[in-house]
C-alpha cells in the first residue's frame, strides 16, 4: 500500500456546505467512512462572505465530528472583497488557529504557508477529484460554473474507470511564473 495524502473539499458546518457545495450528510458520510478505513483526510474549505466569522466555530465541529482530523485548510474565495472581509478573515483565522493548536490540529492558509518559501505556481499540479468525476489541477475549482474551471480540467473518473490527458496535464504543469509573460514584472511573481 502507498502512502497517499487524501483532502476532501468540504465546508465543515451543513449550512455553508449547502450553501456552497451541497451534499452535507453525503459528504461528511465518505469522510467518515474513509476514517473508519484509517484514510483520515485532510478538509479544504473555501472561506466566503458567509463563512469567514464561522472560522472558529468549523475548526470545532471539524474536531468535534471527524475523528482524528489533523489538518485543515482555510482558503479566502478570491477576486472582490473588501478590506473589511481580509481583516475579519486574519482575526478569525487566527482565533481559529488557537483553537486548532489547543487541540493538536494543523489549521492553515495558503498566504500563511507562502510567507516563507518561494513559488513558482500556486498549485503545485495535484488530482482534485470533484462531485462531478472530473479530475483538475487545483482543488479550488470544483465547479463548472466558476470561472476558469475548464482550463484546469484534465481527466475524467467514473466507477468503473479513470480517464486521465496526459498532454493536457503536462502543459499544465508547465505553466508557472517563468512560463507566463503577464507574470514577469508582478510584484507577487514568487
Amino acid at each position: 500500500r502507498q502512502d497517499v495524502d487524501l483532502a476532501v473539499s468540504f465546508e465543515i458546518l451543513e449550512e455553508l456546505q449547502n450553501h456552497q457545495r451541497r451534499n452535507y450528510s453525503l459528504v461528511l458520510s465518505n469522510i467518515l467512512e474513509m476514517c473508519a478505513h484509517g484514510l483520515v483526510p485532510a478538509i479544504n474549505s473555501v472561506i466566503t462572505d458567509e463563512a469567514v466569522a464561522q472560522m472558529p466555530r468549523m475548526v470545532a465541529e471539524a474536531i468535534r465530528t471527524i475523528p482524528g482530523v489533523k489538518y485543515l485548510a482555510f482558503e479566502p474565495v478570491t477576486g472582490g472583497h473588501t478590506e473589511e472581509f481580509y481583516n475579519t478573515f486574519t482575526k478569525q483565522f487566527f482565533s481559529a488557529k488557537k483553537y486548532a493548536d489547543d487541540h493538536g490540529v494543523k489549521l492553515t492558509t495558503s498566504a500563511l504557508r507562502n510567507v516563507d518559501v518561494t513559488v513558482e505556481r500556486y498549485c503545485a499540479g495535484e488530482l482534485a477529484l470533484n462531485a462531478m468525476g472530473d479530475i483538475t489541477a487545483c482543488p479550488c475549482l470544483s465547479s463548472p460554473d466558476q470561472p476558469g474551471y475548464q482550463r484546469w480540467v484534465y481527466g475524467h473518473a467514473t466507477a468503473n474507470s479513470v480517464m486521465i490527458d496526459a498532454n493536457r496535464l503536462n502543459t499544465l504543469l508547465q505553466r508557472d511564473v517563468n512560463a507566463q509573460p503577464w507574470c514577469a514584472h508582478c510584484f507577487a511573481r514568487y
